[in-house]
């Protein structure tokens, strides 16, 4: 919000609580920033990140990693988490639990992945490949050397 449009809200919470004649306008005030903020939550979000100059950031999981199953699995999860004020997840790593703060998990969106543009090659092709190429090379002698004592 720029100075102006606080300026207007005050003055407008101001007339509010003297039609209401109540003695108090900073209710009248916090109701009208708090119906802003949620009237559109996305501008204010892109202007706090254009004010810290923070660039895009995402993660993209394949269907190649993840099957139908979980992922309604995680949209549930996220789903869920949209309710919740504070959100930590516990992680169990080589057998040791650790906890991590997630409250970056609420603000997940699902999208549909970027078209491929090119096509990726075949696991199996690619090992066979790499298996042809290296039978192809010729194998250096093995050294045998005497240990003496």
């Amino acid at each position: 919000m720029t100075r102006e449009e606080i300026d207007t809200m005050w003055q407008q919470a101001m007339r509010q609580s003297i039609e209401d004649g109540e003695v108090y306008t900073r209710y009248h005030f916090a109701k009208l920033v708090a119906e802003r903020a949620l009237a559109d939550p996305m501008r204010e979000v892109q202007r706090l990140g254009q004010e810290i100059e923070q660039e895009p950031v995402a993660w993209l999981l394949t269907d190649k990693n993840i099957n139908s199953l979980q992922v309604d699995s995680i949209q549930r999860l996220i789903d869920g988490l949209n309710h919740a004020h504070h959100t930590d997840i516990r992680v169990r790593i080589n057998g040791q639990d650790k906890w991590f703060e997630a409250d970056w998990l609420k603000h997940m969106v699902r999208v549909t992945p970027p078209q491929r543009t090119e096509q990726e090659p075949d696991d199996i092709a690619s090992i066979i490949a790499c298996r042809d190429m290296l039978d192809a090379q010729p194998v250096p002698p093995r050294r045998t050397e005497e240990k003496s004592k």
